[in-house]
């Protein structure tokens, strides 16, 4: 098992992720990752919230970015202008 960090880019801001998860692999840290951006896409439209993250930015324990999991990805397709 590896540590993985979840940092939020916003705007210009990276709120850092100083705690991690441990998973098996890079695949299953995007994997989280990408399942975390559809929760709180789903919080933000239930809440009506317009303030929304860019991405959720997946690095190991080296610090490397292996993964970057776009909240505009995830929007659903009848659902952007």
């Amino acid at each position: 098992m590896s540590r993985y960090y979840f940092h939020i880019r916003h705007g210009s801001e990276l709120i850092i992720d100083d705690e991690g998860q441990d998973f098996p692999d890079d695949e299953a840290a995007r994997a989280e990752a990408a399942e975390s951006v559809h929760e709180i896409l789903a919080e933000a439209i239930r809440s009506q919230s317009a303030d929304m993250p860019e991405a959720i930015v997946v690095a190991d324990e080296d610090g490397r970015e292996v993964a970057s999991v776009s909240f505009a990805d995830a929007v659903p397709a009848e659902m952007k202008g």
